[in-house]
C-alpha cells in the first residue's frame, strides 16, 4: 500500500531465515527457484559454510579447438536466475556459460539476517564467486579432456567474467587483488586464464559513492523508509514502484516485474556496497591479468586492429548507473591501458600512434551513436533499457553485444 508517496509495504520485508517459516528444517533450497530453460543445469557446489547454486548450460559443444567459458556474476538482490535470458540465448550459440548464485541468493545456502546484513563482506561473497570460478574451470577441462581439446597434463582453462552492477565490482577486485592466480594451492586441477571482462552497469573500481548519492535524489523518502523499516536493507526496493525506478524502464510489463521480485533475496549484505564505496581496484591490475593483449587480429570488414579485452555495458535508461558514469569506467580503463602500452607492460597501441582511436562500433546493425571501440575497451549501450538491462526490454542487444565481443576473443 502506498502511503503519502512513500511506497511504504512490509510485505517484502523479512527477518528471519527463509527455511523458519517452514515445517522443513532443510535449507538447501531455500527459495523458491524459477523453473529452467531447455539447455540449462542447476547444479550445487559444496562449501564449508554451505551448498552454492550454480546454473550452466548443458548443450553439446562441439569445438574442435579450446573455447573460453563465459562466467556470469549477479549483483545485490540477484541470482543467478538473473541471467536465464542470457543462458537461454548464448546457450543457442553454443557458448558454455556458467552463473553463481552467492550465499543468501537464490538457491544457495542462506545466513541468518544478522550474519547476512551485518557480517558479510565484499571478501566472503568474493570467495563463493571465486569457489564458483574454480568449479566451472574443473568442469570445464573435464569436459575439453573427453572431447581431447586438451590432454591430460595440461591444467590451464579460459574464461570470460561477466559481473553485474556490485557483481561487475566483485569480477575487477577478483582481477586487481589476483585471486585466481593458483598457482601452489592445493586442490586446483585448473588454472584460469581470463581473456575478457564484460562490466554490466557495474559499479565502478574507484568507488560508488557517486552511484548512491544518485540514487538518494531519486528516492528523497529513502531515509523516511528505511526507518520504518527497521533499518532493513531490502527497504529501497520493497515495493514494486520502488524496483521498477531503479532497476528497470517504464516498459517492462508488470507480470515480468512480479516475477522478477518474487525470486528477490529476503535480505542483503551492507558490508558489500560499503565496501566498494571507495577505490577498491586498482585498473592497470585488472588489465595485466587479462590475457591477449598481443594477440591482434584484423576484422575483414574494415582491416582495424581489434584487441578489446573490456567491455563496458550500460542501460539507455538506467538511473544509478548512469551512462556518464559508465563512460568515465570505459575511459578510466583506456586511460589504464595506455599507461600500460606506453610502460611496454602490454602489447598494443595507443592514441596519438597513428594506429590506435576511440571510433563508433556497429555490432550486427545494432550500434547506437554513442557505442564507441578503441584503447583495449568496448562500450555500448542497450536501448531503451534500465540497470537491470539482462532482463529490461531490449535485452537482446546487449546479449548480442556481449557475443560479438566474446567471438572477438577467439
Amino acid at each position: 500500500m502506498s502511503f503519502l508517496n512513500l511506497n511504504l509495504t512490509y510485505q517484502n520485508i523479512h527477518f528471519r531465515h527463509p527455511s523458519s517459516s517452514s515445517s522443513s528444517c532443510s535449507s538447501s533450497t531455500p527459495n523458491p527457484l524459477p523453473p529452467l530453460p531447455q539447455g540449462i543445469s542447476r547444479s550445487f557446489i559444496p562449501t564449508p559454510h554451505g551448498n552454492l547454486e550454480i546454473l550452466h548450460t548443458t548443450s553439446p559443444q562441439t569445438p574442435k579447438s579450446q573455447q573460453p567459458a563465459l562466467f556470469l556474476i549477479h549483483g545485490g538482490m540477484g541470482s543467478a536466475s538473473v541471467w536465464l535470458e542470457y543462458l537461454s540465448f548464448l546457450s543457442q550459440q553454443k557458448v558454455p556459460c556458467y552463473a553463481i548464485s552467492m550465499r543468501g541468493h537464490g538457491g544457495s545456502w542462506y545466513p541468518s539476517y544478522l550474519r547476512m546484513v551485518y557480517g558479510t563482506t565484499k571478501g566472503d561473497l568474493t570467495g563463493d564467486v571465486v569457489s564458483g570460478i574454480r568449479w566451472a574451470a574443473d568442469k570445464e577441462r573435464e569436459q575439453e579432456q573427453g572431447r581431447g581439446v586438451i590432454k591430460g597434463q595440461e591444467t590451464q582453462v579460459e574464461m570470460v567474467l561477466l559481473g553485474h552492477s556490485s557483481g561487475g565490482g566483485l569480477a575487477q577486485y577478483i582481477l586487481s587483488a589476483g585471486l585466481l592466480d593458483m598457482d601452489g594451492l592445493e586442490g586446483v586441477t585448473a588454472k584460469v586464464k581470463v581473456k575478457g571482462l564484460v562490466l554490466m552497469c557495474a559499479v565502478p573500481g574507484f568507488g560508488s559513492i557517486p552511484i548512491y548519492l544518485t540514487w538518494f535524489r531519486l528516492d528523497p523518502l529513502f531515509a523516511l523508509r528505511l526507518l520504518l523499516h527497521l533499518g532493513h536493507p531490502n527497504s529501497p526496493l520493497s515495493h514494486p514502484s520502488l524496483v521498477r525506478r531503479i532497476f528497470f524502464s517504464d516498459h517492462l510489463p508488470d507480470s515480468y516485474l512480479s516475477r522478477f521480485m518474487s525470486f528477490m533475496n529476503r535480505y542483503e549484505s551492507f558490508l558489500w556496497p560499503l565496501g566498494m564505496a571507495w577505490s577498491f581496484v586498482d585498473a592497470e591490475k585488472v588489465l595485466l591479468r587479462i590475457s591477449g593483449w598481443g594477440e591482434q587480429t584484423r576484422t575483414p570488414e574494415t582491416q582495424q586492429i581489434q584487441e578489446e579485452r573490456v567491455l563496458v555495458i550500460v542501460g539507455e535508461r538506467d538511473q544509478i548507473m548512469t551512462q556518464p558514469n559508465m563512460q568515465r569506467l570505459a575511459d578510466w580503463y583506456r586511460a589504464a591501458y595506455q599507461r600500460l602500452v606506453e610502460e611496454k607492460k602490454i602489447d598494443g597501441v595507443v592514441m596519438g600512434s597513428g594506429n590506435e582511436t576511440v571510433n563508433g562500433i556497429e555490432v550486427d546493425g545494432l550500434g547506437g551513436p554513442k557505442d564507441t571501440v578503441g584503447m583495449g575497451v568496448r562500450y555500448a549501450i542497450v536501448p531503451g533499457a534500465g540497470h537491470h538491462c539482462q532482463n529490461d526490454v531490449g535485452w537482446e542487444v546487449g546479449a548480442k553485444n556481449v557475443l560479438a565481443f566474446y567471438r572477438q576473443l577467439l
